[in-house]
């Protein structure tokens, strides 16, 4: 039953902001979102009824989709990365109804790249280790940081480079905690930051780690005070991560997935977290957007089991405090959110309650 769709911040009225309606995609997507540097939105992947391989195009200054070339092979926790050069680099993932309900969904290592300019795909070198549910970082030097994610037989703590220059894929040093559904950031040092997710045992973590460029080698750094898997995080302005909801009950859970409104802040002087203030609702598979005017936007998501939200809500990094904003036009969770170069965030996709969405939506600040 679709519980509560708004709790109403403590600060208040709901924030300046708007959303409106724009055009649908030509069917259900919940897979990646990656800005192009045309300001077009390549949508991918995701997961529908069943894994798809489709992609589409979404154009700013028509408010409409266009599809394009479909990968080779249907995926869903994937990863999309836009590189230096325009392309866009897809790795792994899985699809879960390749062979439902017989066997193991089968977990990939390919990889592949998409041409803006042919909007066309074409396969590059596959990784050394199949993996989904990991995430993917664009170094400053044009090199790409995968870590962690499962395989088919195990969570990973393994971590490997792509050399877009010659496609291929080389190892680099193991994080300390194996580790899927976690979040990266690239700090403004340059340091990718992992934080988070569930382990082996499908516990939720607590920990930290830091990737030094340099020696190819991760090491521990402070831990978060709540332990979480499946949460979001943006780097902000000054510099800080900020890491909101997610779930920390044992993975799979017992008895669903209740989510977390806490919220903390990672100082890279000190390599430290603390709490800030917590999200006017618990939230899961939810978007966090960093805003031009050093805002944060958390849109939809989940409470707990079959509650889809419909409500969003801004993160005000001067006040470290959360206010309701408008609610969306559509409740939905496991959806995509980008920032568009004229300050908007494009929603689209996910589902509500069992059903894929092909609808999208803007967010006007």
């Amino acid at each position: 039953m679709l519980q509560a769709m708004l709790l109403v911040s403590a600060a208040g009225a709901p924030s300046s902001g708007s959303w409106i309606s724009t055009g649908s995609m030509s069917s259900p997507h919940g897979g990646t979102a990656t800005l192009l540097h045309d300001g077009t939105v390549l949508v991918a992947g995701g997961l529908v009824a069943t894994s798809v391989a489709t992609a589409e195009l979404y154009d700013p200054k028509t408010g409409s989709w266009s599809t394009v070339g479909s990968m080779s092979t249907p995926r869903e926790g994937h990863t999309a990365t836009l590189l230096h050069n325009g392309m866009v680099l897809v790795t792994g993932g899985f699809d879960q109804m390749a062979c439902f309900p017989n066997c193991t969904p089968p977990v990939f290592a390919t990889a592949e790249l998409y041409d803006p300019k042919t909007g066309t795909w074409s396969a590059t070198g596959s990784m050394t280790s199949a993996r989904a549910q990991h995430t993917a970082i664009l170094l400053h030097d044009g090199k790409v940081l995968v870590a962690g994610g499962f395989s088919n037989t195990e969570v990973l703590s393994s971590a490997e480079i792509y050399d877009s220059k010659s496609g291929i894929w080389m190892p680099t040093g193991t994080m300390s905690n194996a580790r899927f559904f976690h979040t990266a950031n690239q700090l403004h040092g340059g340091e990718p930051l992992v934080s988070g997710g569930y382990d082996n045992d499908g516990s939720a973590l607590a920990t930290a780690e830091l990737y030094d460029r340099k020696t190819g080698t991760w090491s521990a750094t402070g831990s978060m005070n709540t332990p979480r898997g499946v949460h979001e995080a943006v780097l902000l302005h000054d510099g800080k991560v900020l890491v909101a909801g997610g779930v920390n009950v044992p993975f799979p859970p017992p008895h669903g997935f209740p989510g977390l409104a806490s919220a903390e802040l990672y100082d890279r002087k000190t390599g430290t977290w603390s709490t800030t203030g917590n999200m006017t609702s618990a939230r899961f598979v939810h978007t966090l957007t960093l805003l031009h005017d050093g805002q944060v936007l958390a849109a939809g998501g989940e409470d707990m089991d079959v509650s889809v939200l419909q409500s969003a809500e801004l993160y005000e990094p001067k006040t470290e405090s959360w206010s309701a904003t408008p609610n969306m036009t559509t409740p939905r969770a496991g959806h995509t959110a980008t920032l568009l170069h004229n300050g908007d965030v494009l929603v689209a996709g996910g589902f509500f309650i069992g059903t894929a969405l092909e609808t999208a939506e803007l967010y006007e600040p």
